[in-house]
């Protein structure tokens, strides 16, 4: 019955298929870093294994050879290692010097569990033409929210706007991120940088507070966002406000993530607004 050094050795000096067979019927093969690159980890039986072990040997690096080897650890039912490749690339075609830690643990002369430790930069250059580069740029194209539909732009530019006339809280929280801003230029009550659901309800209550109309005259739809072409008018205290005005918004996660307003004429908005 071989001992975990044993099997370990036989493993780095095998082929793909002489080395799957020493795992037992559930032993498994773990490299934990390849999830970093989106690669599955885990390996689980001899013909999963050798199936693994398989493509490694033949189609990534071809002629495939473990040199350099260092058993530290010994015992009967574990053996801990170094073995490092010197190989090119049969994918990216680069040569690629990669340095593995084998942790072996054996039962019943098969190996039970294998976990290796490796270089994840070193494995990118073997697995992708471009390096690490090509796996960050793949995790960014995962991550990128999924597209919004014309008329969810549409709808969410809309329900601003009713969600403003009617001061709802909970229409705005539907609709924008927590963290969301309203820019509005000039030197009014209403001007500067609203910042979050609070205060766009803030402001909304003091343009419902003085009267204001609100009428959407269009929207328009971007790649990115959507916009509201305004004509706001209203009458307080004597004062008139007829304006227009346009209002942008940067959607995120199919949110309102930000709002920057452009007004024709702001001297009536701060005069209107005081």
């Amino acid at each position: 019955m071989k001992t975990a050094k044993e099997l370990l050795q036989a493993y780095i000096d095998g082929t793909a298929q002489e080395s799957a067979t020493l795992f037992a019927e559930n032993g498994a093969l773990e490299l934990p870093y390849l999830a970093d690159l989106g690669v599955d980890p885990r390996y689980e039986g001899p013909p999963t294994i050798g199936a693994f072990l398989t493509f490694l040997h033949e189609k990534m690096y071809p002629g495939f050879k473990f040199i350099d080897v260092k058993i530290y650890i010994d015992t009967p039912d574990q053996a801990f290692g170094e073995y490092t490749i010197h190989q090119k690339s049969g994918i990216s075609g680069k040569d690629v010097h990669q340095r593995f830690f084998g942790h072996c643990r054996a039962a019943n002369g098969k190996i039970v569990l294998l976990r290796e430790a490796l270089n994840v930069l070193a494995a990118a250059d073997g697995m992708f033409p471009g390096g690490i580069a090509d796996v960050v740029r793949k995790q960014a194209e995962a991550n990128q929210p999924a597209p919004i539909s014309d008329s969810e732009k549409n709808a969410l530019a809309t329900s601003f706007i009713e969600a403003l006339r009617s001061l709802d809280a909970k229409g705005f929280q539907k609709i924008m991120t927590d963290d969301v801003v309203w820019t509005l230029p000039g030197s009014s009550l209403v001007s500067g940088v609203a910042r979050g659901v609070t205060g766009v309800l803030q402001r909304a209550q003091a343009i419902v507070d003085r009267n204001v109309t609100l009428e959407i005259m269009h929207v328009v739809l971007g790649r990115e966002g959507v916009a509201l072409l305004l004509h706001n008018t209203g009458k307080w205290k004597g004062k008139v406000l007829d304006e227009y005005l346009t209002t942008v918004c940067t959607l995120h996660d199919g949110k309102i993530a930000r709002l920057d307003t452009y007004i024709s004429d702001i001297p009536m908005v701060d005069a209107y607004f005081v």
